[in-house]
């Protein structure tokens, strides 16, 4: 049964957004804007005409890509374009945003956009190195920045970024949370964790050499890395969270809830649960 996020509850659509995303993002936005009237006692005209000029170079991005890239459609490509639908329909994405596929050795992909607006690009090392599934996760990853607006709040809060040395590190603490959400929202998509963990290890180590991994001797890897102090505080000096930590957090939430809603009602309930919380029925 395909999940749909439509006949989901607000409990069941928070259960997929990181616990204190929302709260760290508050904190970073209060922090940022005190640095930058009460320290650096930047004028409010002169932030607002930032904002407004980030907003239009990230117009101008999404131009840019439109003319040196590939965007994917019925026609181009179908068979990726297939998979942005589909994941779109679970996410209850209702406009399906443009995507491109851009020359590029590196596995990568990222998101950009507001409002109505919002452009995918994929790197197209990720075409010809991942497999199908794989692929989805990626793009399940990048609709989950568009389904909790994460790139809305990134257009807000970047042009803070040009009064502050240390924005990036400020930031990078709201922003390695909304990779653990939207890491849940590729989960959802392709209700792998196997794949899942998979897709982040080619991206981490590359596509040959992730091939045949041992989970136990990566969570002893991980469990070295958070003994140490400057294990923790190096992972600060990043904008996504280390490979370790997310593969990590997939298994705790793959503990945690049944990635197989209930055939009656689409709810998810907790891992172990023999009958549906919501509407009672046998899972």
């Amino acid at each position: 049964m395909e999940i749909n996020m439509s006949r989901f509850s607000n409990r069941t659509k928070s259960i997929l957004r990181y616990k204190g995303e929302t709260l760290s993002f508050l904190v970073v936005l209060i922090i940022s804007l005190l640095l930058v009237f009460l320290l650096l006692k930047v004028n409010l005209l002169i932030l607002i005409f930032s904002l407004l000029f980030g907003l239009f170079y990230i117009r101008l991005l999404q131009m840019q890509q439109l003319g040196n890239s590939l965007q994917i459609s019925n026609t181009q490509l179908p068979h990726i374009y297939k998979l942005v639908k589909e994941c779109c329909e679970i996410l209850e994405i209702k406009r399906v945003p443009n995507v491109y596929i851009t020359q590029n050795p590196n596995l990568n992909a990222y998101t950009m956009g507001f409002g109505r607006s919002y452009a995918i690009v994929i790197n197209s090392a990720i075409i010809e190195n991942l497999e199908t599934e794989e692929i989805r996760v990626v793009i399940a990853h990048e609709l989950g920045h568009i389904k909790y607006r994460h790139t809305v709040f990134l257009s807000i809060i970047s042009p803070l970024g040009n009064y502050f040395t240390f924005a990036e590190l400020l930031f990078g603490f709201w922003g390695r949370r909304t990779e653990y959400t939207s890491d849940r929202c590729a989960y959802i998509c392709t209700k792998d964790k196997s794949t899942l963990i998979r897709t982040l290890l080619k991206i981490s180590a590359g596509p040959n050499c992730a091939k045949d991994i041992d989970i136990d001797e990566l969570s002893e890897q991980l469990q070295g890395v958070e003994s140490k102090i400057m294990g923790k505080l190096g992972e600060t000096l990043g904008s996504h969270p280390y490979i370790l930590k997310r593969i990590w957090e997939i298994n705790k939430f793959d503990f945690k809830y049944n990635i197989r809603p209930c055939k009656e009602c689409g709810e998810l309930s907790e891992s172990g649960s023999k009958f549906c919380e919501f509407c009672g029925k046998q899972l």
